[in-house]
This record gives C-alpha cells, sequence and structure tokens, in this order.
C-alpha cells in the first residue's frame, strides 16, 4: 500500500479514452519503428554500393576496355584541337573552365569517391549493431 501511495501522483483509474488515445499512440510508434527499420535496411543495400568500381566485373570491364577508354579519349582531344584550329572565335576564358572541370571530373572524382566511400563506410561500421535501428532509436 506504501507504494501506490507513494507513486499516487502518477498512477491513475484505468478511462476508457486514455486507454483509447494510448493504443494509438502504441500504434504510432509500432509504424514509426516500422519505418525507421525499412529505411535502415535500404541504407545498408546502399553501403553495398558504395564502392561498386571495386566490384570483380567492374575491374575487369575497365581493365578490358583500357586501350579503348584511352583511345576515345585522345581523339576527343584531337577533335578539340582541330576545332580550336577551325573555328576562328576563340572564348578563352570558357576554354580555361572547361579543361580544369574536365581535369577535374577524370583526375579529382575517383580519389572524392573513394575517400567518400571510405568515411561513409567507417561511420556504417560505428553505427552496426545487433538490434534492429527502431529498438535502437526507441
Amino acid at each position: 500500500m506504501d507504494k501506490l501511495l507513494e507513486f499516487q501522483d502518477l498512477l491513475q483509474v484505468a478511462n476508457i479514452l486514455f486507454d483509447f488515445l494510448r493504443d494509438i499512440g502504441f500504434i504510432l510508434l509500432k509504424m514509426v519503428a516500422w519505418l525507421v527499420d525499412g529505411l535502415s535496411s535500404g541504407l545498408e543495400g546502399v553501403y553495398k554500393l558504395l564502392n561498386f568500381y571495386n566490384y570483380g566485373p567492374i575491374k575487369d570491364f575497365l581493365n578490358e576496355y583500357n586501350a579503348v577508354i584511352w583511345l576515345m579519349a585522345s581523339i576527343s582531344i584531337a577533335f578539340f584541337g582541330w576545332q580550336l584550329i577551325v573555328s576562328h572565335k576563340l572564348d578563352k576564358d570558357k576554354i580555361v573552365t572547361n579543361i580544369i572541370l574536365a581535369m577535374t571530373i577524370f583526375f579529382v572524382m575517383p580519389w572524392a569517391l573513394e575517400q567518400g566511400a571510405t568515411l561513409t563506410e567507417a561511420g556504417a561500421n560505428l553505427l552496426n549493431n545487433e538490434r534492429s535501428s527502431s529498438t535502437e532509436t526507441f
């Protein structure tokens, strides 16, 4: 009886309205938990795609067609040079900007993708638990 009196301000007599509201709250929490678990499993699939360029068939494809890729790049640079020679209108500021953008895409982007994938994997491994994400959240 002493415990009931001690927690009297937290305890109340059952009421059908409060029971209904408590059930609705429980259903809402279950829906949020289902949504969190769904998003978590979707993100696990995305984490697997981060290092797609380290996947064996992709590496094999790039190694097999490496000469073709460099040939196409050489042809495009030669065509660009020919356009500069033939065309008399020069926008030097646009040419410099485009060359910097192209070099960034071809040389900096793969390094940046690898660094981003490493950082994301480190964060995902730090958050890996045996329990579900909804259990961790609630």
